[in-house]
């Protein structure tokens, strides 16, 4: 947020400036949205995490049958 409030200065307020979290700083120099809570649950997350326990699955499954 820092970064952005000086990019914002810098350009005297002529852009609208939004942060990775969300936040907007708008021209003119007034700030709206942004995220409360840091626990993301985007369904973008959760994808990725299970696209991440299907590969842990199928590696543990390989090693199951190698011992078989």
């Amino acid at each position: 947020m820092d970064n952005a409030n000086r990019i914002a200065r810098k350009i005297n307020f002529r852009n609208r400036i939004i942060t990775l979290d969300g936040q907007i700083i708008n021209s003119g120099g007034s700030i709206t949205g942004g995220t409360i809570n840091k626990n993301n649950n985007s369904s973008i997350k959760h994808k990725a995490e299970l696209d991440e326990l299907s590969q842990n699955l199928d590696k543990i499954n390989n090693k199951i049958k190698k011992i078989r």
